[in-house]
């Protein structure tokens, strides 16, 4: 698993101060700064801009986000070094800056932590460096970030390297700025840093945070229906979940925003009320739901956090970017070892040395000499040029990835997508556009633009309760957080077909359904599993003798062809030998124990028992299912019930379990919302607020053994409420 960006990105926004504490903040660094600049000397022809302004390094060594010491941006006199907005130097580290042509360089401006010692040089052409500016300490390391300044200076050259002296622990660069004429006024913004959580501080911080909106969302899912009288405190809990989800997120200014726009609805509705346009009930239902769908999505970014502050998710975005983008020569078992090679050519990180990694042919863990071994021909599989691209790609995730980071990246379990996925992320999206922190940025929006679809066609197609049942399920649960997939590249596509699938049917648009599952399918291969209630049907018309009804047959034909023609594109990539090489990878990867894997087999494997006890397990639910599903007269309702089969079918991993969230259409009674919320979202979430730090195995098997008896009281309950038809009843 599991962030720099413009000043109005999406991870920036919840970093601002109030304009009066940003103003007295950024006067008193001004007022630190400003004297120590010496007045300008008379006759200089050059300007006051920063020279280094918008360049990114033009080489780094030992960097941790080596872009964000020159993105004009401070923080705080004395805020934490390793923090939201420092690059953070190792041993032996070093960044250049290729400045286009010799440049006079008479002044300098720094801010990095107290207690280092920095050396800054120039070259004329990036090998032979003289130095510039010497900077001791200006403080115990306790004193955080602190700016110093130089001026007076006479240099000049295209290259400029700044290095930590010797002897030296980690050092930590917020800004560098040079000048050939010392300006009047510093051209900067400054905003606070922030020190991002541990994973298991977060995990607990947001677990709280929603487990208090889960209880406030089955108040007012509860309350709102049926009983009229009762609809209004219904409201009032919405309201009250919908603004803690903004302050959570954006503090003070984001529940005033939230309250106005609150406000502003509900006086429009008031208005619509007092001339009959609309009932006071459904007034009273939109107060309700309206801010919990708000809310959902704040609450699925962990409100702004995300798994830190990066709003970009790098480790699971390396798989997803290098694994698309370098199928062909990667295929599914190369990944690793070629890093690991591209890694050593580089040699970006001297001293540095990743003990272990994976070996994706048997998932085995072996030595980085075996991986070097293995990676020997890698630069021969990719040419030259291309090895050249992906040498360039692995510097940049190297780079947004500290050591410790990196070691774990290498030690995961490869890059899993199916080929029609890697078709989509190949072809049509990445090209040979190289990494860069702007795309990586860009790329992880389209989970954003897609849950943002997803709430819209929940409702259109689940109605407006069931809808933002789905939406809580899916924004507050906590095995699909945000922690795992959240920020990566393209990750939720297949969710957004799946749901948005299951969304048509319940419209009785059975070829769109169909095209959107198939499509799913073809990117996830389980949610194939949506058209076991629409088989079902199929078989019991054909041992009847009667015609299919022709909805179903074109929910099948459009699954048929949006699947199948998606993976015939697939075969673009690589042809036909990437989808057999993704076989070999699939089985190997199943028969692989992962700590975050929900089902069957993770409650036996916890509990070692023997592995039959699974299979014996499944099929016990299998035949419950299959009973429960040939009792219903409705394909649409058949493909709700079918979403529970990956809890038994499959082991998966914990945040493809977000598909659960189809079952809402069938939950819509107080009692059963307020079910689907304690045991999907509140429990799950008190359970993961409980543990020492992440959880682990016996996390995942006690959700397991919780989901997977809730699935078989809901299909015992759908047998027993169904009507008995008659066999030439069944059907849609």
């Amino acid at each position: 698993m599991v962030e720099p960006a413009p000043p109005t990105s999406n991870r920036d926004r919840k970093h601002r101060l109030s304009g009066s504490t940003l103003g007295a903040r950024a006067g008193v660094l001004l007022a630190t700064v400003l004297p120590v600049w010496a007045a300008p000397a008379r006759g200089q022809t050059c300007d006051d801009r920063n020279v280094l302004e918008g360049r990114t390094p033009h080489f780094w060594a030992a960097a941790h986000r080596p872009e964000l010491a020159t993105d004009r941006v401070l923080a705080q006199e004395g805020d934490p070094p390793n923090a939201s907005l420092s690059t953070m130097l190792g041993e032996g580290a070093s960044l250049v800056w290729d400045l286009g042509s010799a440049s006079r360089i008479s002044a300098l401006l720094v801010q990095a932590s107290a207690e280092s010692r920095l050396l800054v040089e120039l070259s004329d052409d990036g090998t032979r460096f003289r130095a510039l500016w010497r900077s001791d300490g200006v403080g115990q390391p306790a004193a955080g970030l602190r700016a110093r300044m130089a001026s007076g200076l006479d240099g000049r050259g295209r290259f400029l390297r700044l290095s930590p002296l010797p002897g030296q622990g980690p050092v930590a660069i917020s800004e560098v700025e040079a000048f050939c004429h010392k300006p009047s006024i510093l051209n900067v913004q400054i905003r606070p840093a922030v020190e991002a959580p541990a994973p298991g501080e977060l995990v607990k911080w947001q677990a709280w945070r929603k487990i208090g909106l889960g209880i406030l969302a089955i108040f007012a899912l509860a309350l709102v229906w049926p009983a009229r009288q009762r609809r209004w405190p219904g409201s009032a809990c919405g309201m009250l979940a919908g603004g803690l989800a903004a302050y959570f997120t954006f503090g003070i200014p984001g529940i005033l925003e939230f309250g106005a726009l609150v406000v502003a609805l509900a006086a429009l509705g008031l208005r619509q009320v007092r001339k009959q346009r609309l009932a006071p009930g459904t007034l009273a239902a939109a107060l309700a739901l309206f801010p919990l769908l708000l809310a959902a999505p704040l609450a699925y970014t962990n409100f702004g956090r995300w798994g830190g502050y990066r709003s970009v998710h790098y480790h699971d975005a390396a798989h997803y970017f290098l694994g698309a983008k370098y199928a062909p020569e990667l295929g599914y078992t190369r990944l690793y070892a070629c890093l690991a090679e591209a890694a050593r050519e580089e040699n970006r990180w001297p001293g540095v040395l990743v003990p272990t990694v994976r070996d994706l042919r048997s998932n085995a863990v072996v030595p980085l000499a075996a991986a070097l071994e293995q990676g020997r021909d890698c630069a021969a599989r990719f040419g030259p040029a291309r090895w050249a691209d992906f040498r360039r790609d692995t510097v940049f995730f190297q780079s947004q990835l500290h050591p410790a980071a990196w070691a774990a990246l290498l030690m995961d379990h490869g890059f899993n997508a199916t080929p029609s996925w890697t078709f989509i992320l190949h072809t049509l999206i990445l090209g040979d556009r190289p990494a860069s922190t702007s795309w990586l940025e860009t790329l992880s929006r389209l989970d954003d633009v897609g849950f943002g679809l997803l709430l819209l066609i929940l409702v259109w197609g689940f109605g407006a309760r069931a809808g933002t049942l789905a939406a809580l399920v899916i924004g507050l649960g906590f095995p699909w957080i945000s922690l795992w997939t959240g920020g990566g590249v393209g990750r939720s596509l297949w969710l957004l077909c799946a749901l948005a699938g299951l969304a048509a049917y319940e419209r009785g648009r059975e070829a769109a359904a169909g095209a959107l599952v198939g499509v799913s399918a073809a990117l996830q291969i389980f949610p194939a599993l949506f058209l076991s209630g629409s088989l079902l049907a199929l078989v019991a018309d054909w041992r009847g003798g009667r015609a299919p009804d022709a909805r179903r047959r074109r929910f099948l034909l459009a699954f048929a062809i949006a699947g199948l023609g998606l993976t015939l594109l697939s075969l673009l990539v690589a042809g036909p030998s990437l989808w057999l090489d993704f076989a070999r990878n699939g089985l190997k990867h199943m028969a692989s124990m992962s700590s975050n894997r929900i089902g069957i087999g993770q409650i036996l494997a916890v509990l070692h028992w023997p592995a039959w006890l699974a299979w014996l397990g499944a099929l016990g639910m299998l035949v419950l299912w299959l009973k429960a599903a040939s009792r219903q007269a409705s394909d649409g309702h058949r493909a709700s019930l079918a979403v529970c089969l990956p809890l038994f079918v499959f082991n998966l991993s914990s945040y493809y379990l977000a598909v659960l969230a189809g079952a809402a259409p069938r939950l819509v009674s107080p009692a059963r919302m307020a079910l689907a919320m304690l045991i999907l979202v509140v429990i799950p979430q008190g359970m993961a607020g409980l543990t020492a730090d992440l959880p682990g195995p016996a996390y995942y098997a006690g959700v397991s053994l919780l989901f997977v008896a809730a699935a078989a009281v809901w299909l015992a309950d759908e047998l027993r409420s169904a009507p008995r038809l008659p066999p030439e009843n069944r059907r849609s």
